[in-house]
């Protein structure tokens, strides 16, 4: 069973993020998040992972679109290292007892995620996947999921994932737009068995 909080959003992807390790049960968590830039990092000193509703994420953006993106509801084109997620969900009856998983299917390029203020993962590799088991963070009814993901624009150092040129000597090249805060397709799902 697919549950999908996002079939009004045009533009949104509707099948499981990565066929080749599809579930029967899944709950996609792309759609409108609760955002806000972290230019001055205050973010963790402050607290911002405790998911307090009236907080300083005063912005909405559609996932899994970037903020520099039109689609995402902000396109916005400047630089910002630092930048914060936040949204609600609740996890269907039928999955009551089970072991839920929360999957990633990227954010470059430094993550760290929280349900109900509990640290749950954190992820360094902008371009690949991971995920956490977040059942002992979950409670009955809504729970929260913030993320806080950073990349620093002005960052010149080589990464795992960095293009390669010519005689496999570095290639650097200037992003049409930044990098920072970039994502690809949330979801939670059962573990397969």
């Amino acid at each position: 069973m697919m549950t999908d909080v996002s079939k009004t959003q045009t533009g949104l992807r509707n099948e499981y993020p990565r066929p080749q390790f599809q579930r029967k049960e899944w709950l996609s968590l792309n759609g409108e998040w609760e955002f806000g830039f972290d230019d001055l990092g205050i973010g963790e000193d402050e607290r911002w992972y405790l998911g307090d509703v009236h907080g300083p994420l005063t912005r909405k953006i559609v996932v899994p679109f970037t903020f520099q993106s039109k689609l995402s509801g902000i396109d916005d084109p400047s630089f910002h290292d630092v930048v914060w997620y936040r949204r609600t969900f609740e996890i269907p009856q039928e999955w009551d007892g089970q072991r839920i998983v929360l999957h990633f299917g990227a954010v470059d390029y430094l993550a760290k995620v929280w349900v109900n203020g509990q640290m749950v993962a954190v992820h360094e590799g902008g371009h690949t996947p991971f995920q956490a088991d977040i059942t002992a963070s979950l409670v009955a009814g809504s729970n929260t999921v913030v993320l806080r993901a950073e990349d620093f624009s002005r960052d010149v150092t080589l990464r795992a994932a960095s293009n390669i040129g010519l005689n496999n000597r570095p290639a650097f090249s200037t992003p049409a737009r930044p990098a920072s805060g970039r994502v690809c397709g949330w979801s939670l799902c059962l573990p397969c068995i």
